[in-house]
């Protein structure tokens, strides 16, 4: 009996104990339900408190949403419940995301950015973080930040920095002194080439007050019209701004604004820019571009195109004032033309007058001289008286002198020798009398026989040559100088050289147009009015080498036969 008591008790106690293993089993279960409640609800708290700004989504691989963020509206424009409604993620965020494999493999996705549309039909640009996870009965974690400030500060510097590329390539061009419409549609060019503006067109007003000129770039065949339209005087409103005092215009959409424009329609949701090329209360033209209307209101946009215009501005008057200074040069470089004109037409008037005079002397003075002379030597000659005899003699003595003077002056004047034999012989003299008159040795060299040039060419060169010949006696301090005379048929060349002291040309060509005595300048206008040309050589101890060289084609002829006085001069610049 005691022994069956026993098993029961004992059957009692196994069952209790039994019951009470359960429910703490149970608890236990229990337990670790709130434990991984508690778990996912701190994991799920802490992924949208480090991302409060962005929108967190949990869903099954399929896209159904398990979860959404309660400040899904700040990106999106949706409340919760509304996305909820949605079903899938791929009607919010689009088809395609992620490939299945790639979240397979690493678990994790970072940074696919996204353009998505907001409940308004806002654009945004979304920055998307994809992450494997089980939680909320979902197995994809999406992490949405909207990127779309950063982005456009990130495309609004990627404009500036392209404009400024632009800036320094119009720049060059400025350097290069080119024309303004040249100008203009290299800036055109560049403006869009760097990726700066879309499109761009400038203008040129004329004197009429229309635009002359204009150049594009970005628009093609389309801006046929509107090329036409300005040229005529048809001007939209965004082409007023060189007439109605406005600095800058920016339109933000013109395609709604401008319909009066040819090219509103192709704008297309870009906004334009346009402005009136001035310096200094000129106007001078106009500039227009078109840029992303994100860019509309951006005062870093509009201050580098305001930069822009200025360059041009000043570039334009730059060449404009450029323009005037040749002009001005070329007026200059006419009457200097005139002058020299007038001075060699002089020339050979003081050299005909020479001739004149010293034929008169010639064939008047020296001739009566001589038969006076003569008489007075018959006259000594029949007289006995010793007395009367020498003052005939002394008398006959001064007319001698008088003859010698009148015949040297007659040579000064203008030499005979050079009208009767040429100039080769009249040089020759000239060498045999600069010896007698002043002791320097005058070497001829001749080479090839000196073809007949004019009587004016003629003069000229020996006038150029006794003055050269007349400084070397007078400044050189040579014992010795060199008349080289040559033709080759095609040419002569005349050089007069000396191994004296020599001068600086350089020093004398900047300082000074007279050289000893003798002008340079002078000296180089007469050669190059006959169609020659005149060089000098020399240095301080080298002596000196004058070198003149003359056509024989008729060139010379021609030249003092176009330069007459009085004559209308061709502007050759």
């Amino acid at each position: 009996m005691k022994m069956k008591k026993f098993d029961q008790t004992n059957s009692k106690d196994f069952l209790t104990l039994q019951k009470h293993i359960t429910g703490l089993e149970a608890s236990n279960r229990e337990l670790v339900q709130v434990k991984d409640a508690l778990y996912e609800s701190e994991e799920l708290h802490r992924i949208t408190l480090g991302s409060i700004s962005d929108a967190v989504f949990i869903t099954k691989n399929s896209g159904e949403f398990t979860y959404v963020c309660p400040n899904v509206s700040v990106i999106f424009g949706y409340s919760p419940e509304e996305v909820h409604d949605l079903g899938y993620i791929q009607k919010l965020l689009g088809k395609d995301i992620f490939d299945p494999a790639d979240i397979k493999a690493s678990g994790e996705i970072q940074n696919i950015e996204k353009e998505i549309s907001d409940k308004n039909e806002t654009s945004h640009t979304v920055l998307i973080n994809i992450k494997s996870v089980s939680i909320k009965g979902g197995t994809i974690l999406f992490t949405c930040r909207d990127f779309t400030v950063r982005r456009l500060k990130k495309r609004r510097l990627e404009h500036l920095n392209s404009v400024l590329i632009a800036i320094n390539k119009i720049n060059r061009h400025i350097a290069r002194g080119i024309s303004k419409k040249k100008l203009l549609q290299l800036t055109c060019d560049s403006l869009i080439e760097s990726g700066g503006y879309i499109s761009a067109w400038a203008g040129l007003l004329g004197i009429s007050g229309n635009f002359n000129f204009v150049a594009e770039a970005g628009w093609g065949k389309y801006f046929l019209k509107m090329d036409k339209d300005l040229k005529q005087g048809t001007l939209p409103k965004c082409a007023q701004t060189p007439f109605n005092g406005t600095d800058m215009k920016a339109t933000c959409d013109p395609s709604v604004s401008c319909e009066d424009c040819a090219l509103a329609a192709l704008y297309n949701g870009r906004s334009a820019l346009s402005i009136r090329l001035e310096h200094k209360g000129v106007v001078y033209g106009h500039l227009s571009v078109s840029v992303p209307g994100e860019f509309f209101d951006s005062k870093e946009v509009h201050s580098l195109f305001l930069e822009v215009a200025k360059n041009i501005s000043f570039a334009l008057r730059g060449i404009e004032l450029n323009r005037e200074q040749k002009l001005a040069h070329r007026k200059i470089q006419v009457y200097q033309h005139q002058l020299r004109s007038m001075a060699s037409e002089l020339r050979l008037t003081e050299e005909r007058e020479r001739r004149r005079i010293a034929t008169e002397l010639h064939d008047l003075i020296g001739q009566n001289l001589a038969f006076s002379k003569i008489k007075l030597g018959s006259l000594q000659d029949s007289l006995q008286a010793g007395a009367v005899r020498r003052t005939i003699k002394e008398i006959r003595d001064l007319i001698e002198q008088a003859i010698d003077g009148t015949r040297s002056l007659t040579f000064e004047l203008s030499p005979p020798i050079l009208y009767e034999l040429g100039l080769e012989a009249a040089l020759e003299w000239l060498a045999e009398n600069i010896y007698k008159r002043n002791g320097l040795p005058v070497t001829i060299r001749n080479s090839g026989e000196l073809e007949h040039v004019d009587d004016h060419i003629g003069f000229v060169i020996f006038q150029v040559v006794r003055e050269l010949l007349i400084n070397v006696v007078k400044h050189a301090q040579a014992d010795r100088a060199f008349l080289t005379i040559a033709s080759n048929g095609r040419e002569i060349k005349i050089n007069v050289e000396d191994k004296g002291k020599g001068f600086d040309t350089e020093k004398i060509r900047l300082h000074s147009t007279t050289i000893h005595g003798f002008g340079l300048f002078s000296a180089r206008e007469r050669i190059e009015y006959i169609g020659g040309k005149f060089t000098i050589e020399s240095g301080r101890g080298d002596g000196t080498k004058a070198a003149i060289t003359l056509p024989l084609d008729g060139t010379s002829t021609k030249a003092i036969d176009n330069q007459g006085p009085g004559i209308l001069l061709r502007d050759n610049h």
